[in-house]
């Protein structure tokens, strides 16, 4: 495909062609597009803005975590073989730093192994050159529908376990008053006991 944008600004349209759990988000999706080659960048932002996404691009992985660090992005598209510090090690540093930021790779077939490196590490999904905006559009609306869902899924086991232990901590305080009620019982039945036995002797 060939549609550039001339600069590397942050852009916005309306989310005319996005898929409908996107549409419904309170907010439009953040891709960051990381490719040393600028016509394949420009390119891939020009589809995705097409399809109402918010897009920046990043000539190196020492830009891109720069961008990262200075913005919020739900995704990254990158290059395994970008300048810098390299896709690979370009994947690590963003799990570390950035948890919440999902990476999608656009590699070569000749990259396979590289790719299923990536995969391991923790990539989404990779998406094999050449491509059409389509394949990259469905790739990033996949891959940010797995990020919200195991953000989801991770809110709602924290809400869980946060229940769990208010529960406990309230079951651990009827249980404590509930022994100290008991005991209390037992004494008095102790006590009554002896002065029984007492007016019996």
């Amino acid at each position: 495909f060939n549609c550039g944008s001339p600069n590397n600004s942050i852009e916005r349209t309306q989310p005319a062609r996005l898929p409908l759990f996107l549409k419904h988000s309170m907010s439009l999706p953040r891709v960051l597009i990381l490719d040393d080659e600028k016509h394949l960048r420009e390119s891939v932002r020009c589809q995705l803005n097409l399809r109402g996404y918010e897009t920046a691009g990043a000539a190196s992985s020492s830009e891109a975590l720069s961008i990262l660090g200075a913005s919020s992005f739900d995704l990254v598209v990158c290059d395994p073989r970008v300048s810098g510090a390299g896709g690979i090690e370009f994947l690590r540093k963003t799990i570390e730093l950035h948890p919440e930021t999902g990476v999608v790779l656009m590699s070569g077939t000749h990259d396979l192994k590289l790719a299923m490196d990536a995969m391991r590490l923790g990539a989404l999904d990779c998406i094999s050159k050449p491509f059409t905006g389509d394949e990259i559009a469905e790739a990033v609306a996949g891959a940010i529908g797995r990020m919200r869902e195991r953000a989801e899924r991770n809110g709602y086991l924290k809400r869980l376990e946060d229940s769990l232990l208010d529960h406990g901590t309230e079951l651990s305080r009827m249980l404590s008053a509930a022994s100290e009620t008991t005991l209390n019982a037992l004494v008095a039945a102790l006590d009554a006991r002896g002065h029984e036995t007492e007016a019996h002797s």
